[in-house]
């Protein structure tokens, strides 16, 4: 799944100011680097700890965010540590931040290569550091019965390492 290209709106054509520039009062506070480690299961436990899967009976996590309550399945993390070299559990706390505390929600279209299109919404994270954040969670909206018709949303979560290449976040997603 990729996103889709010539998205229907975008930041330019909304006047949204470029990250780079952000006023430093809209920025989240920095988020300190969490260890790296060479193995994807150590890795993956790391993970865990912090999004909150502390027994291994916890299947799924909920955040509460300024749009819905995620839902994070703890089977839908491993791609995230996968690719040991990019080590992307380090930026956990930062992906939490952006979540609880995003600086924009999008919806955006992915599709993949056979043109099947879903929806994804791509919280951004803008820090008072050098790093900025994308977390995008794919769509799976149900109604919780204890919750009367709440929507919620179950995330297949994909962390993005913070973008090293600033124009791509600020040029295409937002």
């Amino acid at each position: 799944m990729k996103e889709k290209k010539q998205q229907k709106t975008n930041w330019k054509n909304i006047g949204q100011p470029d990250l780079r520039h952000l006023d430093r009062s809209k920025r989240l506070p920095d988020q300190p680097l969490v260890r790296t480690v060479d193995s994807a299961d150590a890795a993956m436990i790391i993970l865990e700890q912090h999004l909150g899967f502390i027994d291994a009976g916890i299947t799924q996590v909920e955040i509460i965010t300024p749009m819905d309550v995620v839902v994070i399945e703890r089977a839908n993390l491993r791609h995230i540590v996968e690719k040991r070299q990019d080590a992307r559990e380090r930026y956990v706390r930062h992906a939490l931040a952006t979540i609880r505390d995003p600086y924009e929600i999008w919806i955006v279209e992915y599709e993949d290569e056979n043109g099947k299109e879903e929806l994804r919404h791509v919280y951004i994270g803008a820090f008072q550091g050098k790093l900025h954040m994308l977390v995008v969670g794919t769509l799976e909206f149900h109604a919780r019965r204890w919750q009367g018709a709440q929507q919620t949303s179950t995330w297949r979560m994909y962390l993005h390492s913070p973008v090293k290449a600033k124009g791509k976040l600020c040029a295409c997603l937002r």
